[in-house]
């Protein structure tokens, strides 16, 4: 299954242009600036997360590894998802090892998102924030 996402990525990898409606064409860059931990939350992060709309790809790095899968955004009514169905094994830092356990228990609990200008923020069954993207200039 990874091999129809690798496609996608190696289509999708021409990088970030405008449409002239304000919506980016292309893929967009985010650092992780929160992550819920079941306290306060973490952040800023070494996560950075490629998101492709037009082709609903991620393609990223944790801080340790690098992750690749599919998403969900529907701007209409709000409904979010995420599917990470890989990821590179190496050794890390244990706190970046946690850092990534979070992150990707978060991709599985998102279940709506907001825009806030550039700023993508993802929350949980209960309205809880998950997560909060901001763009990388």
């Amino acid at each position: 299954m990874i091999v129809p996402i690798l496609a996608a990525l190696a289509v999708s990898a021409c990088g970030n242009t405008d449409d002239g409606m304000g919506e980016p064409s292309g893929p967009v860059s985010y650092q992780v600036t929160f992550i819920a931990d079941g306290q306060d939350g973490i952040g800023p992060t070494r996560a950075v997360i490629g998101l492709d709309e037009e082709f609903a790809v991620l393609d990223g790095n944790s801080g340790c590894h690098r992750i690749l899968g599919s998403f969900t955004l529907d701007d209409a009514s709000g409904k979010a998802g995420f599917t990470v169905p890989g990821r590179s094994t190496n050794n890390c830092d244990p706190d970046e090892e946690l850092v990534e356990e979070l992150l990707l228990a978060a991709f599985e609990e998102v279940v709506s998102f907001r825009r806030f200008d550039s700023r993508l923020e993802f929350f949980g069954p209960s309205q809880n924030r998950l997560l909060a993207f901001d763009p990388i200039s």
